[in-house]
């Protein structure tokens, strides 16, 4: 953030290795560098805060099981062969659902 101070949108894309609550509240408090061309006369603002996308690893499923229940009501009413997503909160965050039957594992 030091080393580009102009930048005003930033999305941090991660993989499931950096799922962790404590690395979730870490990425929660990071903000770009306020608009310094702006100047209101008040105290400074802090930046927008940084936006972040991580996937969630397969290990860690059974933590959101009571989170999905509606979601998978949703997925047995849909047409067969049909995508469905949602979204539900999950610690103040939102959390993307989303099920492919085309790229459903063989059991």
């Amino acid at each position: 953030m030091d080393r580009f101070p102009n930048l005003r949108r930033l999305a941090l894309v991660a993989d499931r290795r950096l799922l962790s609550l404590d690395n979730l509240e870490a990425l929660q408090i990071i903000h770009l560098s306020p608009d310094k061309r702006v100047s209101t006369g008040k105290a400074a603002q802090p930046g927008k805060a940084l936006e972040f996308i991580i996937a969630v690893p397969a290990r860690l499923y059974a933590e959101f099981a009571g989170l999905l229940d509606e979601f998978q009501n949703k997925c047995g009413l849909a047409s067969a062969g049909t995508e469905v997503s949602g979204e539900v909160d999950w610690y103040g965050l939102r959390l993307v659902i989303s099920h492919d039957p085309a790229n459903v594992a063989p059991r």
